[in-house]
């Protein structure tokens, strides 16, 4: 039988792995035998005594001796045990916790997802084509990124409830919508119909918008109440109820939904699919190719989960058991050494101000480069042998001779999106895989210190940002001994001022000094870098400009998530108003006409002619609304939420519109999105349009207001523009 792998999963009950496969023209399940053998570490007495407990339960056991740590290739006797059918080794835990606890004893390969490892057992890949007879063999020849994919078939699944504001569990159902046709009627006549049109169309993929948090477990809860058996998936699908969860994650509180998957097709929740936005279908199955992650799991993992799932296969490749508990602490460091180690990238602070013909210059990939240049992994770090590396600052030796894991698993992406790149314009796909492949090799760096990591190393993360400081600093003396001036750099990207006749001259020197590659991304019309308000330094990852004929922005309000649609359109039409000057000079020449927006815009405000729903906020809770000491605009919004039966937990969004700013009632202070908000806070929102235009207008010296009196930078608009705006 041949045909593309398109999803597979454990079956507890018949103690077999499911695996659908994707013809030609239809799908075929098959049921594998499959007996994932895990790993018991102790000292003799232990192994002894374990082996027993197991071989009483009629579990197959045999002393072997395997690889058990990275950091050494010394093979130590441990006891194998194998089940006489498909379990879930992860199981056993609770029962040996009972039986004498962990001290005594290491498990290996016991939580690494059963899914997962029967592909990497039988040395295949989601959505690869494959002949299955007495075992399975890969059909793909050729080149890895020109591979075949199978015809999908998608259908689009939404719900729509009897409610005019959000929807509920309890609500009754109005219609669903598959595939872009509309199902109506009664409950009952609605989800036979759906069960119909599911069978008729046959689709392989379900998208939904959200289908995790409402769709899938409503209309699954409808069906019970209904009577009916509904069929999402080709197989049947038993859905408990479950609850969503949050987590912590470099400062931001992220909210993950609870995950309800389909038997035999794919269901994808598009609206809290990361992947997904990023590279659509062709980028998820790229990401399921490369991780041995199936594509249904994989769309609402983050890429940094992905990577951790390619370092268990690279271990697993090399002869390496994968620990159930990972037992590596950090070294103990004195103040002088955190110091020098706990800093992060370099930064030049930009020269603040207006700038012409700007050449911006970027590292490609630069910490996943220096990860694969230097070797940096946790078991080539610490080398006594003579051959290695010296960290720069920090002193930390790295092995030359012994290739480590993570550069194994990051020098393929590099090359792999490399090849991409060079194709992207003859197909989209390509581009889209490239822009997951992005997303991988930007969160390699940061999952090298991420305590939750299966392979982490802080001693690496902060190898990996000393060498960055190191590269950058040279990048840019190198520059400067060619005569550029440097305008600014932070981490991986220089601005300079120069010959641009010299630039391919620059980057090859650079290239020869730092093993890394240099990039010429592009020049800079003009390009303004405005400074704190605080203490006059240049504001870092803040800058506008027009580049290469395009208005860029970093970190002003027309680019930040929680900004209302409002207040972008504002600042991007004062920007394209500024977008063809060659000169400061040139804005005091566009006065009126950038007034004329502003008045404009402050009417339009004050007379309440701003529809309230692009004066919307969209913010993301970090806490529970008891949680807050005082009524600001967030506990406002969270109180209104469970007022109206609809609670956010922490990691979800709220959108509101802020209707009186100087209340302390929960009520009255915001007005959130469900409640349909007809008014506004004016003066708030006239304040804020005030501080939109200053962060655009405020850096240019020669801006003069009406009058003769020069534009006043050092006060910020008020809500009464007499006082500092003079129309």
């Amino acid at each position: 039988m041949k045909g593309w792998i398109l999803d597979l999963y454990p079956d507890f009950d018949k103690g077999k792995m499911t695996v659908w496969l994707r013809g030609k023209k239809r799908c075929y399940r098959l049921k594998e035998d499959y007996k994932p053998t895990f790993y018991v570490r102790s000292d003799e007495r232990g192994l002894k005594k374990i082996k027993n407990y197991y071989d009483k339960r009629d579990f197959s056991t045999n002393f072997v001796k395997r690889k058990t740590d990275i950091y050494s290739d010394r093979e130590e006797k441990i006891l194998s045990v194998t089940p006489q059918d498909l379990f879930d080794p992860r199981d056993q835990l609770d029962a040996v916790r009972f039986f004498e606890g962990f001290e005594r004893y290491r498990f290996y390969n016991v939580d690494i997802p059963l899914d997962q490892r029967f592909l990497i057992e039988n040395e295949i890949k989601p959505f690869s084509l494959v002949k299955k007879d007495n075992g399975w063999r890969s059909l793909e020849v050729g080149s890895d990124i020109h591979y075949s994919k199978p015809q999908l078939r998608k259908a689009s699944l939404n719900v729509e409830v009897k409610s005019t504001k959000f929807r509920k569990k309890d609500d009754d159902l109005k219609a669903v919508t598959f595939n872009g046709q509309e199902i109506v009627g009664d409950e009952t006549s609605i989800l036979k119909e759906l069960n119909d049109m599911l069978e008729k169309k046959d689709p392989d993929i379900i998208l939904t918008s959200g289908g995790n948090s409402f769709d899938i477990p409503y209309l699954v809860r409808k069906a019970g109440l209904n009577g009916v058996e509904l069929k999402l998936g080709r197989e049947k699908t038993f859905h408990p109820p479950r609850k969503g969860s949050w987590y912590e994650s470099y400062g931001k509180v992220i909210y993950k939904p609870p995950f309800y998957p389909l038997k035999g097709r794919i269901h994808i929740d598009t609206k809290n699919s990361f992947l997904y936005r990023e590279g659509k279908i062709d980028g998820l199955i790229e990401a399921s190719r490369i991780s041995k992650v199936p594509i249904q799991r994989l769309s609402r993992r983050s890429p940094g989960s992905l990577i951790n799932a390619m370092e268990v296969e690279r271990a697993l490749k090399d002869g390496y058991l994968i620990p159930w508990k990972k037992n590596i602490s950090e070294d103990f460091k004195d103040s002088i050494h955190l110091l020098r180690a706990d800093r992060g990238g370099h930064i030049f602070e930009p020269k603040v101000g207006f700038h012409t013909d700007v050449i911006k210059l970027d590292f490609a990939s630069m910490y996943p480069s220096i990860i694969n240049e230097y070797n940096l992994s946790p078991e080539t770090l610490g080398c006594s042998c003579n051959d290695h590396y010296e960290v720069p600052e920090l002193g930390y030796l790295v092995c030359k001779r012994r290739r480590g894991m993570i550069p194994k698993v990051v020098a393929p992406l590099i090359e792999r999106r490399q090849k991409y790149k060079g194709l992207k314009d003859k197909n989209e796909f390509f581009e889209k895989r490239s822009k997951v492949l992005k997303w991988l090799l930007v969160t390699c760096f940061g999952y090298t210190g991420y305590k939750k990591a299966r392979f982490n190393s802080i001693e690496v993360h902060e190898s990996i940002t000393a060498y960055g400081r190191e590269i950058l600093v040279e990048a840019a003396e190198i520059a400067q001994k060619m005569d550029f001036e440097v305008i600014h750099g932070i981490v991986d990207s220089l601005w300079l001022k120069g010959d641009r006749e010299k630039i391919p001259d620059l980057l090859e020197k650079v290239k020869q000094k730092t093993k890394l590659e240099l990039e010429y991304e592009g020049i800079y019309d003009w390009v303004v870098f405005p400074k704190n308000n605080s203490d006059g330094v240049g504001a870092l990852n803040h800058y506008y400009g027009v580049f290469e004929g395009d208005i860029e922005l970093k970190g002003l309000y027309a680019k930040r998530s929680d900004t209302p649609e409002y207040f972008k359109e504002v600042q991007r039409e004062i920007l394209k108003e500024l977008r063809d000057i060659s000169k400061e000079e040139d804005v005091e020449q566009r006065f009126e006409d950038l007034m004329k927006i502003i008045e404009g815009k402050r009417r339009e405000l004050m007379n309440r002619e701003v529809d309230p729903k692009k004066l919307s906020f969209t913010k993301t809770s970090s806490k529970r609304a008891e949680d807050y000491q005082h009524m600001t605009e967030m506990k406002s919004a969270l109180t209104q939420y469970e007022n109206i039966g609809y609670a956010r937990s922490p990691g979800q969004t709220v959108a509101y519109v802020v209707t009186d700013s100087e209340s302390s009632s929960a009520e009255e202070k915001v007005k959130v999105m469900e409640n349909d908000p007809q008014l506004y806070d004016t003066s708030y929102y006239v304040d804020y349009l005030y501080r939109v235009v200053e962060e655009v207008l405020a850096p240019f010296e020669n801006l003069k207001m009406r009058g003769g009196s020069r534009y006043n930078k050092t006060k910020k608009f008020s809500s009464k523009p007499s006082k500092t705006l003079k129309y």
